[in-house]
């Protein structure tokens, strides 16, 4: 497996058919920058790191179900988290499904209540998940 690191602009048809072909309707921004997971020439796993309104964002996680539970999210996120040690990013945020809270966590993000996460991630939190049983915040400082 190969992790590479692109620009939204460079990889946007790879990014939005990989996560069409697995269940997300996220689309590539030009300003978003990607962590690919290839296996030969296959995407195999993605994330998508953002920054909204001044606010740093991991978002869009996926790996393809073939996949899943080999490693690939987890070598993803660490190249992600070592990513942003690298270029000393801090405060990073994520709205991940909140079974996965301990998985997250083994890279350093740490759940949060919402009431404490800017306001547009509150409202984008609500919007996914009104119940507030499906989703949780985390934050990596």
């Amino acid at each position: 497996m190969n992790i590479e690191i692109a620009q939204g602009g460079e990889v946007q048809q790879t990014v939005d058919a990989f996560y069409a072909s697995n269940g997300s309707n996220a689309k590539a921004r030009p300003d978003d920058l990607f962590f690919i997971a290839r296996a030969g020439d296959a995407v195999i796993g993605c994330v998508r790191y953002c920054v909204e309104y001044d606010v740093p964002m991991l978002r869009t996680m996926r790996v393809a179900n073939a996949y899943q539970r080999q490693g690939v999210g987890l070598a993803l996120l660490t190249r992600f988290v070592n990513y942003l040690d690298e270029h000393q990013i801090r405060d990073v945020f994520c709205l991940p499904y909140a079974h996965l809270d301990r998985f997250y966590g083994l890279r350093g993000f740490m759940t949060l209540p919402g009431s404490q996460a800017p306001a547009f991630l509150q409202e984008r939190l609500h919007a996914y998940d009104p119940a507030g049983a499906l989703y949780i915040c985390m934050k990596r400082p």
